[in-house]
């Protein structure tokens, strides 16, 4: 195998709305590699077995109006070396019945890490998700009901997550100015963001990433 103890594997999540993809990044360091004999099969245990059947089916969907796919799942170890991308077809939908926000609006989350000076560049990851319900908004907030939801997705990346005997810990994956070779920090605290933000003009491949 490829992939070791201590390995960093980088995590695309696409998401698609009114043919409009948005992907978002996560990282995660292997704690244990657990019985997967293959690279293929260990990134099968945390994109599959972990972010499709437990974060997408059960905590993601809550949040996320009918009309937003999760499409594909990409992994890939990037640290300390690169190797060859595993790419995943997932197909999940959100399961809120009610009109979306349009679609260059965003909730966002942010996962701290445990590094030490919290404004130092690299100390926090942010992700941003479409499709949330127009009834859990108001006054370009979310109400209460929509922070709950959001916190649930928040709170999926905090603690380490396991599959069979395998362990992974989601991690901000950065370079700062004092360190310019990535380094990576365990998440600390996730937490949703009330405000309703916009995104910026972006692009993003449908499947593959």
């Amino acid at each position: 195998m490829a992939i070791a103890v201590s390995d960093i594997i980088e995590v695309s999540l696409v998401t698609v709305m009114d043919g409009v993809a948005a992907v978002n990044i996560f990282h995660y360091e292997v704690l244990d590699l657990g019985s997967a004999g293959s690279d293929a099969a260990l990134i099968d245990e945390l994109l599959l077995e972990n972010l499709r059947d437990v974060f997408l089916t059960t905590i993601w969907n809550l949040a996320t109006v009918t009309s937003v796919t999760a499409t594909c799942l990409k992994g890939q170890k990037i640290f300390p070396v690169r190797e060859a991308a595993f790419l995943r077809t997932v197909g999940v939908a959100g399961s809120v019945v009610a009109d979306h926000l349009p679609v260059n609006t965003a909730i966002m989350t942010r996962h701290r890490s445990n590094k030490d000076d919290p404004n130092t560049r690299g100390a926090t990851a942010r992700n941003f998700w479409i499709g949330n319900p127009e009834t859990t908004t108001n006054n370009g907030r979310l109400d209460a009901q929509g922070l709950v939801n959001w916190q649930n997705v928040a709170a999926y990346f905090t603690p380490t997550i396991s599959s069979g005997t395998a362990q992974f810990r989601r991690v901000v994956y950065a370079s700062t100015p004092q360190a310019p070779d990535p380094q990576s920090w365990d998440v600390a605290v996730s937490f949703a963001d009330p405000i309703i933000r916009k995104m910026r003009d972006r692009t993003a491949r449908i499947c593959p990433v």
